[in-house]
């Protein structure tokens, strides 16, 4: 598989432009349903590794952990892009992250948040102490010396993408939506549903609850939405309620619900 960048990166005046340029190809060809296997493994470690640096040099280390969820899939496309660009000093401050979280790798991420305890000033540090840009830079390069790099105007780039779609068997398709579907806690895509039906985007979780009563488990989801509302997910048919910060109250309201379903 090629590489593909815009036909206006082809003789760039900012290394970072050919960066962005993958990226946004990338970004575009997923958004429609393509995923990282059809497409070139070196541009989507580059992908990744760019993410993984924009987050890391503006919010940390710890940014990086929660907003991907400490994802072991992104964490071997990082190394992978670090060891294509021969970043070693990177690389090793990369390691010493994953060291650091080695103890709360198998945690639930929901029971992590709000409650991490590591410090991660000591990688936080080393990192800035690199020298700026060399990952845009190099990576940028790298992308440029590709040798089966193509540049595309949009319209050939939907054409490329399109294709890509069309060598994928119906049942190839299903097959993939299947797996995304079942990755996704059930209480997520009740919380997507929702928010999609009331036009609203989760921003984030806040904190999740596993209530018993009499032996009925009964999921209670905290969630912030992007416009800055709170809202808790009751798992009672898909209902949602304004957040009571109040646990004992989500369960005296989740008792008397379920005595009127049950009765």
């Amino acid at each position: 598989m090629n590489i593909v960048l815009s036909d206006k990166v082809k003789n760039p005046n900012d290394l970072y432009d050919v960066v962005v340029a993958n990226c946004e190809f990338i970004k575009k060809a997923l958004d429609n349903n393509v995923i990282d296997s059809d497409l070139n493994e070196d541009a989507i470690a580059l992908y990744y590794l760019d993410y993984f640096d924009e987050i890391v040099a503006f919010n940390g280390f710890k940014a990086f952990f929660f907003k991907t969820r400490n994802s072991e899939y992104i964490k071997e496309q990082v190394k992978k892009g670090l060891n294509l660009l021969k970043l070693d000093d990177h690389l090793k401050i990369f390691e010493d992250y994953e060291k650091l979280i080695e103890p709360i790798n198998k945690m639930n991420i929901y029971q992590i948040e709000g409650n991490m305890k590591i410090d991660f000033s000591s990688v936080d540090e080393a990192y800035r102490d690199l020298v700026e840009e060399e990952i845009e830079n190099k990576a940028g390069q790298y992308l440029l010396d590709y040798p089966n790099v193509v540049f595309a105007s949009e319209p050939e780039q939907d054409k490329i993408i399109e294709d890509i779609l069309k060598s994928i068997s119906v049942d190839e398709m299903i097959k993939r939506e299947n797996e995304v579907l079942s990755k996704i806690p059930s209480y997520l895509r009740d919380i997507q549903l929702i928010c999609n039906e009331n036009n609203l985007e989760m921003e984030s979780l806040t904190k999740a609850e596993l209530l018993m009563f009499d032996y009925d488990p009964r999921v209670v989801v905290f969630f912030k939405t992007t416009n800055g509302q709170d809202f808790t997910y009751i798992d009672l048919g898909l209902e949602v309620v304004l957040a009571k910060e109040d646990l004992s109250e989500i369960k005296r309201y989740l008792k008397a619900k379920l005595g009127e379903l049950n009765g």
